[in-house]
């Protein structure tokens, strides 16, 4: 999953440090191997610089303001990057989202534990005439899958 990160050098009001062209000098794993650093863009003219990158283990980054403009210790900044930042870009959700139906997937985290839920408690009928198993969540209103079930004989088939 991709992950903004945002860069300021220096401190105070960032629009003072506006038209940088800031690169990576660093951007290493743990192990010393470089990766090939993402492109740094400054949002507007506010000063702020901004990445993008998808995190697939540890980064470490030492990103060069690159101007005469700053002093030395305002013109670099270290940081890092690391797989768990993606994980704040999950999508939870919350208690009112839809879990779907037999046709539509739940679209958070939340929601498909929710249906899960509702899978495992919900009410579940099986037609004899016809070999149709259906199941509904709790309220019995919304149909969660359908399936028929096949006697052949050496084996009973769940379609």
């Amino acid at each position: 999953m991709s992950v903004d990160y945002f860069l300021v050098f220096g401190s105070g009001d960032p629009s003072g440090n506006t038209g940088l062209a800031p690169t990576f000098t660093v951007f290493k794993n743990p192990a010393g191997g470089a990766t090939t650093p993402p492109a740094i863009t400054e949002i507007g003219t506010e000063g702020i610089y901004t990445f993008n990158y998808t995190p697939q283990g540890a980064i470490a980054f030492v990103v060069d303001g690159a101007t005469t403009g700053l002093t030395a210790d305002n013109r670099y900044i270290v940081g890092s990057v690391d797989v768990d930042d993606a994980l704040s870009a999950l999508v939870v959700g919350t208690s009112s989202d839809v879990i779907g139906d037999n046709s539509t997937d739940p679209t958070t985290l939340f929601a498909f534990v929710r249906r899960i839920k509702e899978w495992l408690e919900g009410q579940s009928t099986y037609t004899k005439a016809s070999g149709t198993w259906v199941v509904k969540e709790t309220g019995g209103v919304t149909t969660l899958s359908s399936r028929v079930i096949t006697d052949n004989g050496t084996t009973i088939d769940k379609v």
